[in-house]
C-alpha cells in the first residue's frame, strides 16, 4: 500500500462481513494506528463502531507521530535525518 488510507480502506473491506457483529479492535505499535484509523473512519461513515479499541505501544493520536514523516524526502534528506 502507498498510503494509510488505501491500507484502512482494504482492511475495512476485507473484515466488512463481521464488523456489523459486536466486536473490539486491538492494534499494537503499526497496528495500533491501522486500528485507531479503521475506527475513525469507520465512526465518520456512521458504521457500526466497535464495543472497545485497545491500542498499545503508539503514540497517542493527539501527539505528534513518533516517527519521522519520510515520503516527501529525496535520498540525501533521508540519509540525514538517521
Amino acid at each position: 500500500f502507498t498510503t494509510m488510507r488505501g491500507l484502512v480502506d482494504e482492511v475495512n473491506e476485507q473484515l466488512r462481513p463481521f464488523l456489523d457483529e459486536p466486536h473490539m479492535l486491538f492494534g499494537h505499535s503499526f497496528g495500533a494506528l491501522l486500528a485507531y484509523r479503521l475506527a475513525s473512519m469507520r465512526a465518520a461513515a456512521g458504521a457500526t463502531l466497535p464495543r472497545a479499541v485497545f491500542l498499545s505501544a503508539y503514540a497517542p493520536p493527539h501527539l505528534p507521530p513518533p516517527l519521522h514523516l519520510v515520503d516527501g524526502l529525496d535520498d540525501e534528506q533521508l540519509v540525514t535525518l538517521f
